[in-house]
């Protein structure tokens, strides 16, 4: 089926599971889920892949839970909110390769939809790279001013975890901000457009991850 738009369904179906959130009435609504969530889902990735082939062939948009497709289940081993589904759906188009890449990412909720960009934690081989690209003056000052574009654009860069600049680079270094990063992603909510229920979201999306393909081809850049 080719993809039309979330219906208004898919953000009811949202709604009421803030107020319900528990297994038995999931399972009581799960024809819902399946109707008004999965399925545009898995249109949507479907039609993202057909985007992305020509955006960059690379990416991975695969139609399937726990591939391009998240699980709405909360794995509450790692999270303080113990509930059982998450109130959001979250989209991921990573690189095939996958493990070790910057991905694409979209999400949405009752009241947004975030779009952004990024590779969300680095390795300590990919961490000491990250540090010598941001501490080389042309390397780093062309992030950096990509970053800048992206934030006035209200797309501000994360991934900052440090507080102190590291050991070997001065405290004044003219990107010390960048230096106290472990992982860098751009990203940003904008309220649920029109769009989205219409066919038109990808195209949408597609605008938003082209603004972020700089950064992901300078990630992909240091990483190769």
């Amino acid at each position: 089926m080719p993809f039309n738009g979330f219906p208004k369904q898919s953000i009811s179906f949202l709604n009421e599971l803030k107020k319900n959130n528990n297994r038995a009435w999931f399972e009581d609504n799960r024809s819902d889920y399946e109707a008004y969530v999965m399925a545009p889902s898995r249109e949507f990735v479907e039609e993202m892949g057909k985007r992305f082939a020509g955006f960059d062939p690379e990416v991975l948009a695969e139609p399937k839970v726990n591939s391009s497709i998240r699980r709405i289940n909360r794995d509450t081993r790692f999270s303080a909110d113990k509930t059982p589904y998450k109130d959001h759906l979250d989209f991921y188009f990573p690189h095939r390769a996958f493990k070790g890449r910057p991905l694409y990412a979209m999400r949405f909720n009752t009241e947004t939809v975030g779009f952004g960009a990024g590779l969300f934690g680095f390795d300590d081989t990919m961490l000491a790279r990250w540090r010598t690209r941001i501490d080389d003056d042309a390397s780093g000052t062309s992030l950096a001013r990509t970053l800048e574009k992206l934030k006035k654009a209200g797309f501000p860069p994360a991934g900052q975890h440090w507080k102190k600049v590291p050991k070997g680079f001065a405290e004044d270094h003219p990107r010390a901000d960048l230096l106290r990063h472990n992982g860098i992603y751009v990203g940003g909510d904008i309220p649920i457009p029109t769009e989205f229920h219409t066919k038109a979201l990808p195209t949408l999306a597609m605008r938003h991850f082209r603004k972020f393909r700089p950064v992901v081809d300078w990630v992909t850049d240091m990483i190769d």
